[in-house]
């Protein structure tokens, strides 16, 4: 980035400062979110954040101004595998995996596309020199191949990778959709910025297809800038869901008053249901005498939505994603586990009163 500050002509970001920060912010905040979400969550969102964050740099390492040729080869060969990152990496944060053959095939077309073709076929035919490169240090990828076919490979490049990201887009949308309404709202923070960014992809491959290449006059420089600030859009998105886990987790004390003031066997799913901000929350505790699940007042239960066991005592229903935190399900566990067990204890003597119940029969028969 300091080579890119000291010779802005050959710089995608040029002289301005707040591009430059801009741009710096994106990658940063991408490879920060990144290794945040892969220490808290397996999977491979995480390490696909960080691969991001360097990709979306490596583009300025092709700078003619860089001196290292192992520097610049590499900006050659993964300038353009941002779009393909992003796109496997919003998929994967949203759904913890890929859900469909249209996703894995356009995921994979997105590194053949960005990496393979853009990337190292396009540097395999790349001299610099016989370009009028003359201060380029020299392309360590370079096989061989004529200007012409050089020249044919780049704007082809910049044809597929300008369809690819048509594709891309309608995929990050049909995900939204599908997705339940509950669940839209957490993915959205990922699916919508990396949508944005990979749309201004395609147009700024669509607008270097006339000369051949990407370059960095005024319309390339402002399709960079709404980039940047897509990415940075799809960090702060991605680490929303921690800010979320910490104001849970500083709620739980709270959850403890407000069980210890509930009136016996009475609002513990509502003081569930307030600090983890899920107001359609149901509960229903392990059945003791019988197999399943019972509510508060000793009936049957069935939950909905994805289901989170809490110390085997009870499980709740909620929204998808809400609770995939390990160590805040632990939590929420510990600081309600007395007020869970008294109530099961509670539901547990309801159902044996219940109609139908050898307990209750026996109960009945002798009050007569």
């Amino acid at each position: 980035m300091l080579i890119a500050r000291r010779h802005p002509d050959f710089s995608i970001a040029g002289d301005a400062k707040l591009a430059t920060a801009v741009q710096l912010a994106a990658g940063w905040l991408l490879i920060v979110a990144g290794l945040a979400h892969a220490a808290r969550r397996p999977g491979a969102a995480g390490a696909l954040l960080v691969a991001a964050g360097f990709g979306w740099f490596a583009i300025e390492a092709a700078n003619p101004e860089v001196g290292s040729p192992l520097v610049f080869t590499a900006g050659l060969l993964f300038g353009a595998s941002a779009p393909a990152l992003i796109v496997h990496a919003a998929l994967a944060y949203s759904g913890g995996r890929l859900a469909s053959r249209v996703e894995i095939a356009v995921v994979v077309a997105g590194y053949v596309v960005c990496i393979a073709v853009a990337g190292i076929l396009t540097a395999a035919l790349n001299d610099p020199a016989a370009h009028g490169c003359l201060n380029c240090p020299r392309n360590l990828a370079h096989l061989g191949g004529s200007v012409g076919s050089s020249d044919a490979v780049a704007r082809d490049a910049l044809w597929l990778v300008g369809a690819w990201s048509v594709a891309a887009v309608a995929v990050l949308a049909w995900r939204a959709l599908r997705t339940s309404l509950a669940l839209r709202r957490l993915a959205a923070a990922a699916l919508a910025p990396a949508a944005a960014y990979v749309a201004l992809v395609g147009v700024a491959n669509a607008h270097g297809i006339s000369r051949g290449f990407q370059s960095n006059d005024p319309t390339d420089r402002r399709l960079w800038a709404g980039q940047a600030l897509a990415l940075v859009a799809l960090a702060i998105g991605v680490s929303w869901e921690r800010v979320r886990s910490a104001r849970m987790r500083a709620e739980l004390a709270e959850l403890v008053v407000e069980l210890d003031a509930a009136p016996a066997g009475r609002g513990v799913r509502e003081a569930l249901a307030s600090a983890l901000d899920e107001p359609g929350l149901t509960l229903a505790y392990r059945s003791l005498s019988a197999t399943g699940w019972i509510d508060a007042d000793g009936r049957p239960a069935s939950l909905s939505g994805a289901v989170t066991e809490l110390a085997g005592i009870a499980a709740v229903g909620h929204r998808p994603a809400a609770l995939q935190d390990a160590e805040l399900v632990r939590d929420i566990a510990r600081a309600a586990g007395p007020a869970l067990e008294h109530e099961r204890l509670q539901a547990e003597l309801k159902a044996q009163l219940l109609p139908g119940s050898a307990v209750g029969g026996h109960t009945a028969m002798i009050l007569r």
